[in-house]
């Protein structure tokens, strides 16, 4: 059996009998301990004084005489060993035997070491104490003890001293049955570093009114195997033994609770078989159950007994259907087109090393650098929280290319971090960005992966790239991604510097864009258009030009001046070299022009050809 730590009653034979019964509708039978003979009164052996009354809630004591300690019988040492305990002699035995039926720690002292005649209950004091395990151990005035005297005789609930240890000298002990307050039990048996049998027990919490049962059960197997002979009386002090508060008993909650439709008779009947008792619209659990406390707890109860494979399957009611964010769709939608590009997703963790900014070739002066510390670093290279996701993407790929994978291309949807002035937590945002290289992976390729993001979000005709400068990336192999004002981001081929810091001998390129300005500007209305009803044509129009003019350059121009009438225009071919001359390039684009009213004539065709020239003739570039 797993017992877990709210049912301690379980951890004794009859704490099971009881639920086997209720689980299969039998009678419990628990014969009542009997002391056929009683001889003396215990008031002449022994006092018992209670000094912290919170940490002791109930001590039960009696006296056995004439005891004659030896082995126990075969049965009993038999069914000690069936549970895992060693038989040491008849005495202790039975103690380890009660405290197995019926889940009740017991003791024993040897009465010869009591010489005051007086068992005080109380904090110890800042001494040494020699337990029955060899052990000397410090303890302190946090720890309850049971002492005689100044002498420490045990540390209470959790272990026994050596000396008051049952021997066989021993003629007259002091039976202890006694319920302690458990937080100081868990807490002083992890403190000393004692797990016992009994403080497994204690430290969950028992029912203080079980102390009396244990102690006459335990008397009645003493005198069944002549052990001993009883001392008449018994000593039995109770403190702060709170009485069984009821529980409000429902039975529609418990229905509707459950999901289940049992009759308040049904119910009252599983209850009354777990020791329940119900008294109208109140339930008074047993003592021993401290785990009940309030209409679930009771629920719970009947819900068991019942059986969970008899409840019902039913659709949860009352609950919001799970969906995903808009933002949560759009971030769905881009891993997808990364990962239709080919890509690998991965992910990184966000705390890196400050050293990572070096490697990227951070300015000291950079915001970059002001990160946000982590308190508890499990190391140097996991201590601060990062402000690019740069340093984790070349990490990854560098893994790769040290390890001979060799044509690699990889993508993150990455959380930074950045200080926020007005507030403890820092600001999180997120990055898309993509790294690769390798025999498919050079700068257009890159490009490629960037307009596939933005064709996905309808707003790649609203972008405009444009080359720049970053420390990040090769001088004049580096551009910034724009949408109106704002910078969306940079792309290009890595520093030279920066990719030989993490190991490779190939160019490494990079793409870094803000997702949060992507998905401000992400288009999810679809608006239909008809089928055209007229025939397109097309223009393949070659231009020459000096290199530096971008071809974006071109295109605006081209849009420009082509208006309404323009459905489609591509670039298709760059040549450089041959009679071009030095410096210049061509550039070869097709056009798709198309009219909404009629079939467009070679005329109009023309006149929109001659404007789109004679514009970029004005700018020196020429119709090749």
């Amino acid at each position: 059996f797993e017992i877990t730590s709210n049912r301690p009653d379980c951890l004794g034979i009859i704490g099971l009998a009881r639920e086997t019964a209720a689980t299969f509708s039998s009678a419990l039978n628990i014969p009542e301990p009997k002391i056929t003979k009683e001889d003396g009164s215990i008031d002449d052996y022994l006092t018992v004084a209670i000094e912290n009354t919170d940490l002791c809630r109930r001590y039960t004591s009696k006296i056995v005489k004439n005891v004659k300690v030896k082995p126990s019988p075969l049965w009993l040492r038999n069914r000690l060993r069936a549970v895992g305990i060693k038989p040491i002699n008849n005495i202790v035995d039975v103690t380890n035997y009660v405290m197995i039926e019926r889940c009740q720690p017991m003791h024993a002292f040897d009465y010869n070491s009591i010489t005051s005649k007086k068992i005080t209950v109380g904090n110890a004091g800042k001494e040494k104490f020699m337990a029955l395990d060899g052990v000397e151990r410090d303890i302190d005035e946090n720890v309850l003890v049971i002492k005689e005297g100044d002498k420490t005789l045990a540390l209470a609930g959790i272990i026994g001293g050596e000396n008051s240890q049952i021997n066989d000298t021993t003629t007259t002990i002091v039976l202890e049955s006694a319920n302690f307050e458990p937080t100081n039990i868990r807490i002083n048996s992890k403190k000393l570093g004692i797990r016992t049998d009994s403080s497994n027990r204690f430290e969950k919490g028992l029912d203080p009114n079980g102390t009396i049962g244990a102690i006459e059960r335990a008397c009645e197997l003493i005198e069944l195997i002549g052990a001993g002979e009883i001392v008449g009386g018994m000593i039995d002090i109770s403190n702060n033994i709170k009485p069984v508060a009821p529980v409000i008993f429902d039975h529609e909650y418990i229905n509707k609770f459950i999901g289940i439709s049992l009759s308040k008779g049904e119910m009252e009947k599983i209850l009354t078989s777990l020791d329940f008792k119900v008294d109208g619209d109140k339930v008074f659990a047993p003592s021993y159950r401290i785990d009940i406390e309030n209409k679930a707890d009771i629920s719970e109860e009947i819900a068991r007994i019942f059986g969970y494979n008899n409840i019902p399957t039913t659709m949860l009611k009352s609950v919001s259907e799970a969906k995903y964010t808009n933002e949560q769709k759009f971030q769905k939608n881009v891993s997808q087109t990364m990962i239709s590009s080919g890509l690998s997703e991965i992910m990184t963790y966000s705390f890196i090393s400050p050293r990572d900014y070096d490697k990227i070739l951070v300015p000291e002066n950079s915001e970059l650098r002001d990160f946000v510390k982590v308190l508890n670093p499990l190391g140097e290279n996991t201590s601060v929280m990062r402000t690019t996701p740069v340093s984790s993407m070349l990490e990854t790929l560098s893994f790769n290319y040290k390890n001979r994978n060799m044509d690699v291309g990889l993508y993150e949807i990455a959380t930074q971090y950045t200080k926020d002035p007005e507030n403890e937590l820092p600001n999180e945002d997120k990055k898309i960005i993509v790294g690769c290289y390798g025999e498919s992976s050079d700068f257009f390729t890159l490009k490629g992966h960037l307009e596939q993001i933005l064709e996905m979000c309808k707003i790649k005709n609203a972008v405009v790239v444009k080359e720049t400068e970053n420390p990040l990336f090769h001088t004049g192999r580096c551009a910034k991604v724009t949408i109106g004002e704002e910078v969306l981001g940079y792309f290009g081929e890595v520093h030279p510097v920066i990719v030989e810091n993490y190991g490779f001998a190939v160019p490494v390129y990079l793409v870094n864009i803000d997702f949060a300005l992507l998905f401000k500007n992400y288009i999810t209305e679809y608006k239909y258009t008809k089928l055209p009803k007229f025939p397109s044509v097309t223009r393949d129009l070659a231009f020459v030009c000096n290199k530096e003019i971008p071809s974006s350059f071109i295109l605006d121009i081209i849009k420009n001046k082509a208006g309404a009438m323009l459905e489609n225009v591509k670039l298709f071919d760059i040549y450089e070299g041959g009679r071009l001359g030095e410096n210049k390039k061509s550039l070869a684009y097709k056009l798709t022009l198309r009219s909404k009213e009629n079939t467009l004539t070679d005329a109009e065709v023309n006149v929109v050809i001659e404007k789109i020239i004679e514009n970029l003739s004005n700018e020196n570039i020429v119709l090749r």
